[in-house]
């Protein structure tokens, strides 16, 4: 398949799942062919364990086993959207799949038929604008529907006391510029956000800074040694003198010592 993980060609999406439940009478082993995506299991598994559906709900997958069960059940057409953002304040079309059974619309442009050239190397989008058309409407629906709380943050609940310890990265920044994974906190990417939290109680917190995570023992300023793949090269040395946090309208900055762990 063409693409890696994030892409908005097959290689980037396209995984199996396997459903394995001998009491549940899943027995006999197959392959089912139908276009489906996570939007799927949460109907899939309401059908299975026999739960009560709640009124006027209305879920945007369907449910998977009338093909698990039946063998000969005929394939649902329908057009199935996904995309990867990974931005702050998501673009429409960006890394976006408009899905059919035969048809990938990539990006709002490039059309593949998925049957004939499964690879993804022939752009058909020229011969076939009439399926360009549809699709792309039905992404400006799915648009519509994805984009209505696209402002709405969720904010991260502390103090609750389901959770002793609630811990922030830098992954949980709100901005435009994170430090979403370990290479980038060990080269030492330069950046910022703020983190969105909902106090649940009223009380006195402990607030620790780190730059590595608690099990590894090592001050903040400390480099980290390199894996034996790329990703994770060795991790940067930091001179770090000062720490600040800002809650509210109040800011504390305190000073590091060179062998601070917090």
């Amino acid at each position: 398949m063409r693409g890696r993980k994030g892409s908005e060609y097959d290689g980037g999406h396209r995984v199996p799942l396997f459903i394995h439940w001998p009491q549940g009478n899943l027995v006999k082993g197959r392959e089912i062919e139908q276009l489906s995506a996570n939007i799927d299991l949460l109907p899939t598994l309401v059908d299975l364990c026999g739960l009560k559906k709640i009124e006027n709900s209305k879920f945007h997958g369907i449910s998977l086993v009338p093909f698990i069960r039946e063998e000969n059940q005929p394939l649902h057409e329908r057009v199935v959207v996904t995309d990867s953002q990974r931005v702050e304040h998501p673009i429409k079309w960006k890394q976006s799949a408009t899905m059919t059974q035969q048809w990938r619309l990539i990006n709002g442009n490039e059309l593949y038929d998925i049957q004939l050239d499964p690879e993804q190397r022939h752009d058909v989008s020229l011969q076939n604008q009439d399926i360009v058309h549809n699709l792309r409407q039905h992404y400006e629906n799915w648009w519509d529907t994805v984009s209505t709380r696209f402002d709405e943050e969720c904010p991260i609940i502390i103090g609750s006391t389901k959770e002793k310890c609630t811990v922030l990265t830098s992954h949980d920044w709100h901005g435009e510029k994170q430090a979403w994974n370990q290479g980038q906190v060990r080269n030492g990417l330069e950046c910022n956000g703020y983190w969105s939290i909902t106090i649940e109680n009223d009380g006195e917190y402990i607030f620790e800074l780190r730059r590595w995570p608690k099990e590894e023992d090592r001050p903040i300023r400390a480099g980290i040694p390199g894996e034996k793949i790329d990703l994770y090269n060795g991790g940067k040395e930091l001179i770090i003198t000062t720490a600040k946090i800002v809650v509210g309208d109040r800011e504390l900055i305190e000073k590091v010592s060179p062998v601070a762990e917090v």
